[in-house]
């Protein structure tokens, strides 16, 4: 997959930047978060990080002038996805794909995930939220099961990417497992069953004396 490296937006009254410096080389293999180049205006200095391990290829030379928005690189990036219908033992893998998210939009970021990583999810529960500039989505589980991340909140994917798994078969009972072991112990229940049994006791007694 690639990820298109865009020069970021500083505002309505400024339309041009020129490219300060690449901060790594051509070809490079670049970390998620590393800070690939430098653009600054007459106001103003911001660094672009990577939003994907990959590498790095640059369509832009240094101290080229650019305008906002315009594609100065690119980061060819892989996500390890485990390509599993049926593991042998009874269980299957359900991948958590990146749906359509409107017409011509291409990517979206991982907003927030809902759950922690190796829980135990059930069918229907949110697992994440992804967004665009104009929209938000909120992704569910479709199979009760073990959830796996495979992409970190604030990552930027496209379309159609694999940003999770589930594997499920069998883990019906782990999941009733554990919601029963938070659920409260109901004393107010008992509580007011006591409280009941009293006031009967008190009515009925002194009928049979």
């Amino acid at each position: 997959m690639q990820y298109q490296i865009a020069v970021p937006s500083y505002g309505d009254e400024i339309r041009i930047t020129p490219l300060l410096k690449w901060c790594v080389e051509e070809g490079a293999t670049v970390r998620q978060g590393e800070v690939v180049a430098r653009v600054e205006s007459q106001k103003t200095s911001l660094e672009i990080e990577a939003e994907f391990t990959g590498v790095c290829t640059r369509l832009v030379a240094d101290g080229v002038t650019v305008t906002e928005g315009e594609i100065i690189g690119r980061i060819d990036y892989e996500l390890t996805v485990k390509q599993v219908t049926d593991t042998g033992d009874g269980l299957a893998v359900d991948q958590i794909i990146v749906p359509q998210a409107g017409e011509g939009i291409q990517q979206v970021i991982v907003a927030r995930w809902h759950v922690n990583d190796g829980a135990v999810v059930r069918q229907g529960e949110p697992l994440a939220t992804v967004e665009t500039k104009k929209m938000a989505q909120e992704l569910e589980a479709t199979f009760t099961g073990r959830f796996t991340c495979l992409v970190p909140e604030g990552g930027r994917v496209d379309v159609g990417a694999v940003i999770g798994r589930i594997e499920h078969g069998g883990y019906e009972q782990a999941y009733e497992d554990k919601t029963t072991a938070h659920r409260p112990f109901p004393w107010k229940i008992l509580v007011w069953a006591a409280v009941l049994v009293y006031a009967v006791a008190e009515w009925v007694m002194p009928l049979l004396r």
